[in-house]
């Protein structure tokens, strides 16, 4: 899985602030982000911060993601928004089709 004298290429998918990334330094993996989507801007600039990497990484919106731009990675890590499967969210779910932003999961399973 990983590859030798070489960083993993990984793409951050529902980033957040970047727990998966911070989980690969923790366990001392090396890689190297080849680009990170977050749609909330405050958490973008966050991730910005906390990683040191510049805000251009971010592809922003999934739902506009070239599905063949991710060729040449290792990894995808998924944050899938959760809102809509606890009882606050009237537990509508992510059924796919349903415009729910739980559904947006359906997104990351296109691109993989």
């Amino acid at each position: 899985m990983f590859k030798i004298n070489n960083k993993l290429k990984v793409v951050s998918l529902f980033s957040g602030v970047g727990a998966f990334e911070k989980g690969l330094e923790n366990l001392g993996i090396d890689y190297e982000l080849v680009n990170y989507c977050e749609i909330d801007k405050h958490a973008s600039k966050c991730y910005s911060l906390i990683h040191d990497e510049p805000e251009d990484k971010n592809l922003w919106d999934i739902t506009k993601i070239d599905r063949g731009k991710f060729l040449d990675i290792d990894l995808i890590t998924h944050g899938s928004p959760c809102q809509d499967f606890s009882t606050a969210g009237r537990q509508k779910g992510g059924e796919k089709g349903s415009g729910t932003r739980s559904s947006l999961l359906w997104e990351t399973i296109e691109i993989v």
